[in-house]
């Protein structure tokens, strides 16, 4: 709002940037609230009857695929034990409105397609580096094959791993656990 933006400048001038950008980090829940709200009213407003759910089928795997490359932006924190102030994201709002204004087919569909998202990372560095092993040569074609096999299914677990760990250590600092 007008108010939280002169608040934010005063406290600026006054105090510097870290204390404005403290200031910031207390309003940020509120901001994405609101700005998941409107965009949610912009596309409902916007995207006619007959493709609703089909765009909302969409917008839940894309934030679904958001969600896992967050989860791998928190990883790090995990690693050394960080504990940010985390607040749930404006996408994390808006899948929120979508599920509750949905009956339950339709919620059922923005969760799949949300889930198909989360994992969508993951599938694809399995499918990027299973096509080709370098060993193909030196241990014959079945080896090679083998080997791409277990270098798929090993980089593509490795990724959903490395994004369920920072989801999960994010939610844990969220829920105070």
């Amino acid at each position: 709002t007008d108010n939280e933006r002169y608040t934010y400048d005063y406290v600026f001038e006054k105090a510097g940037r870290d204390a404005a950008n403290k200031y910031l980090a207390t309003l940020q829940d509120k901001i994405n609230q609101r700005s998941a709200l409107d965009r949610y009213e912009r596309a409902d407003k916007s995207v006619p009857n007959a493709l609703k759910i089909p765009y909302n089928i969409g917008k839940s795997a894309e934030i679904g695929a958001e969600s896992a490359i967050r989860g791998m932006e928190y990883l790090p924190d995990a690693i050394r034990g960080k504990q940010k102030d985390y607040s749930n994201t404006e996408s994390e709002y808006y899948q929120s409105l979508l599920n509750e204004n949905a009956g339950d087919t339709e919620k059922f569909a923005y969760k799949v397609a949300s889930a198909i998202g989360n994992m969508a990372p993951s599938i694809a560095a399995g499918m990027a580096t299973g096509g080709t092993s370098a060993t193909a040569g030196a241990t014959g074609q079945a080896g090679g094959k083998i080997a791409g096999a277990a270098a798929k299914g090993a980089v593509g677990s490795g990724v959903f791993s490395a994004q369920t760990a920072g989801q999960t250590y994010r939610q844990d600092i969220m829920e105070g656990r």
